[in-house]
């Protein structure tokens, strides 16, 4: 049995050095101090760490959404709040029994509603960024449970921080930029279109801003996890997660749908508020895990394969080094005898 494992351990590194993208992946050991086998598969590992674990993972969810606060009174309190405002002054029924003067007003309400949410969108930014630090603790914590460590919500959610804000603060205000992006782009064309000025260019902002929104979720997919698993230095990082993104597409964008169908609830406002409220005790920390768990199969069956066969071969080769080293030791010390009895 231990024979069969080697050979498709040694097969399935043979595998990856033939993939053109794998092979270039910068190695390195995770930070696991010990390794349990999944004797089960990744599925299965996901659903049964996550029901072993659901209360702590609903504690560290809770203690995330603190970080997420700003983004929530900027969504459903000062953004309507000021749409309020603006068109408190507008009278949207006036003169429509006689004519269409309402026609007007109904018209600058509307265009009070886009503006408002354009400026909420870029309110958002600084949020995101916000959020991002809260991200980096949860995602420690997604890590060890996965791993099967132990975790105690608030050491390692605040050791998560720690060791990790720099990298995701700068993530998600990037993330932050392109919700903003996608979110003006969409109303800029909601806005010309209403006013009958829309145009090419709206639609090519659009669809442009929406794609690379898309290429960063993937990419995000893998670099988030790897922050917390790895000591990598951040190119390492932003490279091995454009490998993952381009050779593993197909079970990412897979994995987006399957997490993208909860929102469907969204489209009643009967299930709106079961949504809202699963997501504020549970959801971020559902989403965390469940991406975590698929970047943690790609890094277990490329990245640490990889790693321990060069590891191998580099002890196979300072061992050969040693052999010869000592072989020519022995060789000078039978030299220097033979000289000294003559």
């Amino acid at each position: 049995m231990a024979d069969r494992n080697n050979k498709n351990a040694k097969s399935s590194v043979k595998d990856i050095r033939q993939a053109t993208l794998l092979s270039k992946l910068d190695l390195q050991k995770d930070e696991r101090l010990t390794r349990i086998p999944i004797e089960t598969g990744r599925i299965s590992h996901f659903f049964r760490t996550f029901k072993t674990n659901y209360a702590e993972i609903m504690l560290s969810n809770l203690l995330f959404m603190v970080f997420a606060l700003p983004a929530i009174a900027v969504i459903f309190f000062v953004v309507p709040n000021m749409i309020k405002t603006l068109n408190a002054g507008l009278d949207f029924n006036g003169d429509m029994g006689i004519g269409l003067g309402g026609k007007n007003e109904i018209l600058q309400g509307m265009l009070n509603i886009y503006n408002t949410w354009q400026w909420g969108f870029l309110m958002l930014v600084p949020c995101i960024a916000l959020m991002g630090i809260g991200f980096a603790g949860l995602f420690y914590c997604m890590r060890n449970y996965l791993w099967g460590a132990p975790v105690k919500i608030r050491v390692h959610f605040f050791r998560g921080i720690k060791k990790r804000w720099a990298e995701f603060l700068l993530s998600f205000t990037y993330v932050g930029f392109v919700v903003w992006a996608v979110g003006f782009s969409i109303l800029e064309y909601l806005k010309n279109s209403l006013q009958g000025a829309a145009n090419a260019g709206h639609w090519v902002f659009m669809i442009a801003s929406c794609f690379i929104a898309l290429l960063s979720l993937l990419f995000l997919m893998n670099a988030l996890p790897m922050f917390v698993s790895f000591k990598y230095k951040f190119k390492s990082v932003v490279k091995n997660s454009v490998i993952f993104s381009i050779t593993m597409l197909l079970i990412e964008m897979i994995l987006i749908v399957l997490l993208a169908l909860p929102f469907l609830l969204l489209l009643s406002s009967f299930t709106k508020m079961i949504f809202y409220v699963a997501f504020a005790m549970i959801g971020f920390g559902f989403y965390a895990m469940a991406i975590t768990a698929l970047a943690h199969n790609f890094f277990d069956s490329t990245i640490i394969p990889l790693y321990e066969y060069e590891l191998k071969n580099k002890e196979k080769e300072e061992r050969k080094e040693r052999e010869r080293e000592m072989r020519i030791a022995n060789a000078n010390r039978k030299n220097s005898k033979k000289k000294n009895k003559r």
